[in-house]
């Protein structure tokens, strides 16, 4: 009859009891090393090689219970990540600790200042750090509220180390990126900032998707002097052609050209 159950392994004979029970002991130890060996490496695989998951980026653990921080913080330092440790959430604000690039690692229920009235005030101020939430008796409402408020996780107490590494890099990530894409709009104000009055006017008129004669109408001037300030306006705002004008402004008013068809709308007036 056809077996249903799992295949068969191979067996190898031996020949005394002695010898089988002594390669089958030495089997296991090995595979028991071997074991051990594989979860390790897992664990620092999970590290290595990962953007952020240096020091990048500060660690802030906002936890009441002076165990569970001392934990935390031995932890990720073991994993070459800086962190900063606060008892209190007004700690954390107090010393301004959403300046720098990193991320936070939070209770929920605080003593004052709760984990989601941080994340409030936070993103009120504009200070959209990254925060992963723990917690080991919050809700499924008040897991959603964080989520839907931005937090990159919310992890239940109690939680494994590798979910929070996996948390932590993409925190960690997501904050490089929220910088990066900061500075870049920097950037990209500067250089309308370095625009004259009347090539201010004429970015906003391609911007609005207008021809060079379009413009010239609008601005009672005749189409070289149009040409010759597009120029010097293109050059200040660093861009070859239209595409790369409409990203810079677009890294400067992100809100104002929020609609891809407005790329494509532009180039075909160019």
């Amino acid at each position: 009859m056809p077996s249903h159950g799992f295949p068969c392994s191979r067996v190898r004979r031996c020949s005394s009891p002695t010898q089988g029970l002594s390669e089958t002991s030495g089997r296991l130890a090995a595979e028991s090393r071997h074991c051990r060996r594989v979860k390790a490496m897992a664990i620092i695989r999970s590290v290595e090689g990962i953007p952020g998951m240096t020091s990048n980026g500060t660690i802030h653990i906002i936890e009441p219970d002076d165990a569970l921080r001392g934990s935390l913080q031995q932890f990720l330092s073991a994993m070459a990540l800086e962190t900063r440790t606060y008892a209190r959430a007004e700690d954390f604000v107090s010393q301004d600790g959403s300046a720098e690039p990193g991320c936070v690692v939070t209770e929920v229920f605080l003593p004052g200042m709760t984990g989601l009235e941080l994340q409030q005030q936070l993103n009120g101020a504009g200070e959209s750090m990254p925060i992963i939430f723990v917690s080991e008796f919050a809700d499924v409402d008040t897991a959603v509220r964080a989520v839907q408020a931005g937090a990159v996780g919310f992890l239940t107490k109690p939680f494994s180390r590798h979910a929070l590494l996996e948390n932590v890099r993409a925190a960690l990530e997501r904050d490089q990126l929220r910088r990066r894409r900061e500075a870049e709009r920097s950037v990209a104000l500067a250089h309308i900032d370095s625009l004259s009055t009347r090539e201010r006017e004429l970015l906003d008129c391609v911007m609005q998707g207008m021809k060079n004669r379009e413009i010239a109408e609008k601005l009672g001037l005749n189409l070289k002097t149009i040409e010759m300030h597009r120029g010097r306006m293109m050059s200040k705002m660093h861009a070859d052609n239209l595409i790369d004008l409409i990203k810079h402004y677009q890294l400067a008013y992100p809100a104002m050209l929020a609609d891809g068809s407005a790329i494509d709308r532009r180039t075909r007036n160019a």
